[in-house]
């Protein structure tokens, strides 16, 4: 599994040779203990370090280093007559070890980001892929009337986004990248 992460994920372009092949390095090593934390899938402080800072340079993005896997995605969907595409949303709380850029999640002492993904599954439940993922770093409060007719519910004040699941017939030859 690991090689096959590698590889999907070796057109990674950040613009630096030097972080290109950082970046295989480190994805082969957090893909053989996807598990484990950053600070556990290395040896030494040195090598935890370096990957910090690979993930702190600004040159680094999600949408970069996801873009090989979800072009790769695409592809298999292209092989696909019926592709479902799950979306879900997940509240991450880091209210008791907030960075310093954070914002408020439902209320001003909690602090977090909603996790929007949207993962592309055959009928037979065979992931091919994630297509996209968003991170929303606030979130406005919404009124409860504007929530009901955005089919969204709302609980002790906040907001929880449901659960979304969508089939559509995709003709191969028009999923384009």
């Amino acid at each position: 599994m690991c090689e096959a992460i590698s590889s999907e994920l070796n057109g990674i372009h950040l613009k630096d040779k030097r972080l290109n092949e950082r970046s295989k390095i480190l994805i082969e090593t957090l893909a053989a203990d996807p598990q484990a934390s950053i600070n556990a899938a290395w040896d030494g402080w040195t090598e935890t370090h370096a990957a910090y800072r690979f993930f702190d340079n600004v040159k680094v993005t999600p949408e970069k280093i996801l873009q090989p896997h979800i072009q790769a995605t695409k592809n298999r969907i292209r092989t696909q007559s019926v592709v479902l595409v799950v979306q879900d949303t997940t509240e991450l709380d880091y209210t008791k070890h907030p960075p310093e850029d954070l914002r408020c999640l439902n209320t001003k002492d909690r602090f977090g980001l909603y996790d929007h993904t949207y993962l592309a599954v055959t009928t037979d439940k065979l992931p091919l892929g994630f297509l996209a993922m968003n991170s929303i770093t606030a979130i406005r409060k919404l009124s409860a009337k504007r929530n009901n007719a955005a089919g969204v519910r709302s609980n002790q004040g906040g907001v929880r986004l449901r659960l979304t699941v969508e089939q559509r017939n995709l003709d191969p030859a028009k999923c384009t990248s």
